[in-house]
This record gives structure tokens, sequence and C-alpha cells, in this order.
């Protein structure tokens, strides 16, 4: 079985190969193996088919991402529709706003402002000031920049 596989451009053009996907990670800029004249950053790791996608930083803005695997320290979340809290995306990021929409598998999170590098298999927790409300696994980031 072959580890490797394509790098790609976001319209879906081989820049290159990779020895697996398992070497990236969603806003990596060093290491892609490829050379395209600007600086670009891995916007997407695809492991089914096997590809890492990278393009202009700008991309890597997102609106918003779909959690699961989540656990509400009260046991259920606050609210059985959306509710407003901070999420922090990164072990050492700071708690963004945002608007947070239960569902029957985890979470839906809409960002009050677009955040950078947004990687599915990452955790994420739901805050409200000092209190920790929850938190779920990253399964996919949502919409683009406007």
């Amino acid at each position: 079985m072959r580890a490797g596989g394509e790098v790609v451009d976001p319209e879906g053009r081989a820049l290159g190969e990779h020895d697996g996907t398992f070497a990236f990670t969603v806003g990596q800029r060093r290491g892609l193996g490829v050379a395209t004249g600007s600086p670009v950053y891995v916007l997407e790791i695809d492991a089914t088919a096997n590809r890492v996608v990278v393009g202009p930083q700008e991309l890597l803005a997102k609106r918003g991402l779909v959690a699961d695997r989540v656990s509400w320290v009260a046991g259920a979340p606050p609210h059985d529709g959306p509710f407003e809290a901070q999420v922090r995306i990164r072990y050492r990021g700071e708690d963004v706003a945002a608007v947070i929409a239960p569902t029957s598998t985890g979470f839906d999170v809409a960002f009050r402002s677009p955040q950078r590098a947004v990687a599915p298999g990452q955790s994420c927790i739901v805050v409200r000031g000092d209190e920790v409300l929850g938190g779920g696994r990253i399964v996919s980031a949502t919409g683009g920049p406007r």
C-alpha cells in the first residue's frame, strides 16, 4: 500500500507529491515540498483521497465548525437552541465569540469573526467567562472568508 499522494492547489492541480497525510496539519507553511513562487499553507487534508490541498493564507479563514464527540460539563448543553459563548480552538489560543447550536450528534459553531486554521481532529472547548461549558472534536471547518 502506497502512503504517498498528491499535493494540490485549491482547483485540484497537482503541485507535487507527499509521503503521507499524517505529516501535515491545517495551517502548516513549512516542509510542504512544493514551490509556487509565493507562500502557501495547508488548507485541507483529505486522508481518504490521500491529498493535501495548499493555497494562500487568506483561504485559511473559516466562519465556523462542526464538532462531534461532545461532552457537556452539566450533562447537557445550557440551552436547547443556539446560544452565545466563546470557543477555543487551540490549546494556547484566544477565546473567540461565537454562536453555538447543539445538534443531535454534537454542535455547530458560527464564529463572530473568521478564524484561521480550524483543524479537523483537534479539540475545541465552549466557555463562558471562566466557566467551561463543554467541548468536542472538530469534524470540519465551515464557510470561507467573505
